[in-house]
C-alpha cells in the first residue's frame, strides 16, 4: 500500500505534527562516483573505462533533455540520446560493474525494455526533474506511473528504477529547504502513484555547495525526513542518497576554485551520510573535460575517503550544537515547504502552476544581489579576481531531433552559474 493519506477529499501525505528524532546513519563508505556530460557516446564510453582503473565506482550520465523530455524543450540541453540496445551494452560494458546510472526523465518507460538485462545499476524514471528542467513533457505523466509500477515487479529490470531529483532546484538558486521539500514532494508522490514496490527502487539526489555546515545539515535532514516517510507508510530502510557537487558555484575564472570547491562539498556529503558521492571535474563549466580534470575530480573522493577516513564514522557532527539546530531548522522548513506543495495538489500540479518556481526565482535574486553587493563571496569572481583573460567556453551544437510539441507544460527553471554575469562584465574586486 502506498501512503495513506489525512482528508479523501485531497490527496494530502501526513506531513504534519512534530518532527521525529533523527535515526543512525550507516558506516558504509560512499560509492565514488563521477557525472559525464555529452552527447559523445563513445567519447564518455572511453572515460569511463579508464577512469573505472582508477578507482570509480559509479558513472551518472544524462540523456539529452530533449529525450529526457520526449518532447521539444525551449532550453535544450546535450546529452546521450541511448535510441538502440546496442548503445546501451557498448555503455554498459565501459562502466564500473553494474556501476552506471541514467537519469532518463519520461524515456525511461522506453530504456526499461530497450535495454533490459542490460547491467545498469539504475535507468531512473524522474518526470518531475524533466519537467521542472524543460518546461514541458511529451508522454502524459499518468502513462508514467503504471509503468513504473509494473516495471518494479519486471525479472531483469534495473535494481533502481526511480529517481527524485534535487537538482534542478539547487542548480535555479534554490534554498537548502526549498531543495529537500521539493525532492521530498517528488518522494510522496512517487510513492502515491506507484506504490510500495517503488521504495527499495528509488534513488534520491540532492547537491552539495561549499557552505559545510548547511551542505551537513541537508543530507542529515533528508536522511531524517525519508526515514519519516518510510515509517508513516509502514516501509522499511531507506531509499538510495546519492549526493552531487554544485554547478550553480562553478566558475569559468580561476576555475582551480572548483577543485577546492568539490573537495568541501565531498567532505560535507561523506560526513552528511550520502550512500554517493557524484563529483563534476573542475573544468567542467568551460565545456572542457579533459582526463587531468576527471582524475583530480576522483583524487578528490579518494583522498578523503581513504587517507582522511571522513566517512569512516556514523554521523561525527551528531551532538554538535550548531549543526544539530542547523538539522532541525532545515528540516522543519524543508517539510514546511512539501506540506505546501501537496496543498497543492503535488509536485506535477505545483510545477505546472508556477509555484515551485517562483519560490526557487525569489530565492535566486536574493543571491545574486548579495554577491553584487559583496555579501556573498564567491573566491575569484567578486574578489580577489584573477587577472588572466578568461578562458573560452566550448560549446557543442546539438544535433536536430524531430519531437512532439509537450503536452504537459510548466515555466522551466533556469540552469545559472552565480559566477556568469561576472563573467561577461569582467568586473569584480581585487
Amino acid at each position: 500500500m502506498g501512503p495513506k493519506t489525512e482528508d479523501a477529499a485531497l490527496p494530502l501525505y501526513p506531513l504534519s505534527g512534530a518532527v521525529p528524532a533523527p535515526v543512525p546513519l550507516r558506516r558504509e563508505a560512499p560509492v565514488v562516483a563521477q557525472e559525464y556530460v555529452g552527447s559523445n557516446l563513445q567519447g564518455i564510453a572511453a572515460a569511463l573505462a579508464v577512469d573505472r582503473e582508477l578507482g570509480l565506482g559509479a558513472g551518472w550520465v544524462r540523456l539529452d533533455l530533449r529525450r529526457r523530455c520526449a518532447a521539444r524543450v525551449s532550453a535544450p540541453e546535450g546529452g546521450l540520446w541511448l535510441g538502440s540496445r546496442e548503445d546501451c551494452v557498448s555503455l554498459s560494458a565501459a562502466a564500473p560493474n553494474e556501476g552506471l546510472w541514467v537519469d532518463a526523465g519520461v524515456a525511461g518507460v522506453e530504456l526499461w525494455s530497450l535495454a533490459e538485462g542490460v547491467p545498469f545499476a539504475g535507468i531512473l524514471a524522474d518526470p518531475h526533474g524533466a519537467l521542472a528542467r524543460g518546461g514541458g513533457l511529451g508522454i502524459p505523466v499518468a502513462e508514467v506511473w503504471p509503468a513504473l509500477r509494473e516495471t518494479c515487479g519486471r525479472p531483469g529490470a534495473p535494481r533502481f528504477l526511480s529517481l527524485a531529483s534535487g537538482t534542478p532546484y539547487h542548480d535555479a538558486g534554490a534554498t537548502a529547504a526549498q531543495e529537500l521539500g521539493a525532492t521530498l514532494a517528488s518522494v510522496v508522490e512517487v510513492l502515491r502513484e506507484v506504490g510500495d514496490a517503488v521504495w527499495p527502487r528509488l534513488v534520491v539526489q540532492l547537491c552539495v555547495d561549499t557552505d559545510v555546515f548547511v551542505s551537513t545539515a541537508k543530507i542529515r535532514a533528508a536522511r531524517w525526513l525519508l526515514a519519516a516517510i518510510g515509517r508513516r507508510a509502514g516501509l522499511l530502510g531507506l531509499p538510495r542518497c546519492s549526493v552531487r557537487t554544485a554547478w550553480r558555484n562553478r566558475t569559468r575564472h580561476d576555475e582551480g576554485n572548483n577543485l577546492v570547491r568539490a573537495t568541501l562539498e565531498v567532505f560535507a556529503g561523506a560526513v552528511g551520510g550520502a550512500d554517493e558521492l557524484v563529483v563534476q571535474p573542475h573544468s567542467q563549466a568551460r565545456g572542457a573535460v579533459h582526463g587531468d580534470a576527471r582524475r583530480w575530480a576522483l583524487g578528490v573522493q579518494h583522498v578523503l575517503l581513504l587517507e582522511g577516513g571522513v566517512a569512516a564514522v556514523a554521523d561525527p557532527t551528531r551532538g554538535a550544537p550548531y549543526v544539530e539546530a542547523l538539522t532541525t531548522a532545515i528540516a522543519r522548513d524543508a517539510w514546511s515547504f512539501t506540506q505546501e506543495i501537496e496543498r497543492l495538489g503535488g509536485l506535477l500540479a505545483a510545477l505546472c502552476a508556477g509555484d515551485v518556481q517562483a519560490r526557487v526565482e525569489a530565492a535566486a535574486a536574493q543571491t545574486r544581489t548579495a554577491m553584487a553587493e559583496g555579501t556573498e563571496v564567491l573566491t575569484g569572481v567578486n574578489l580577489y579576481r584573477d587577472p588572466k583573460p578568461l578562458l573560452a567556453a566550448e560549446v557543442v551544437p546539438l544535433s536536430p531531433r524531430d519531437l512532439p510539441e509537450p503536452s504537459c507544460t510548466a515555466q522551466p527553471l533556469a540552469v545559472r552559474r552565480f559566477a556568469e554575469p561576472f563573467e561577461v562584465a569582467g568586473g569584480g574586486q581585487g
